[in-house]
């Protein structure tokens, strides 16, 4: 039987608790795991941190979360190129 995918988040903030209940009772092939700190992803060899962790988390529900989740991700890879050339300015200021 193939590992579940486990998604870590942190229970003491009350809006991440609903969602992880929400994800819980819709999701498959996923297992949810109280701890402090930011939300982790983790399938097989793949890590993600952070909102890309939900995103990967929401592609166990069903196709149009699964879709929602990769717009998501495109998002996020675009918010990262685009903030690059700004944390290499400020590190070099710095």
């Amino acid at each position: 039987m193939p590992v579940a995918a486990e998604l870590s988040f942190d229970p003491t903030c009350p809006l991440i608790r609903r969602l992880a209940h929400w994800l819980e009772a819709r999701a498959t092939g996923l297992s949810l795991r109280p701890q402090a700190g930011a939300a982790s992803y983790r399938d097989g060899d793949y890590c993600a941190n952070g909102t890309a962790a939900w995103a990967w988390a929401l592609g166990h529900v069903n196709l149009p979360f699964a879709l929602i989740g990769a717009v998501l991700h495109l998002v996020l890879a675009a918010i990262s190129l685009i903030c690059r050339p700004f944390a290499r300015s400020n590190a070099r200021h710095a």
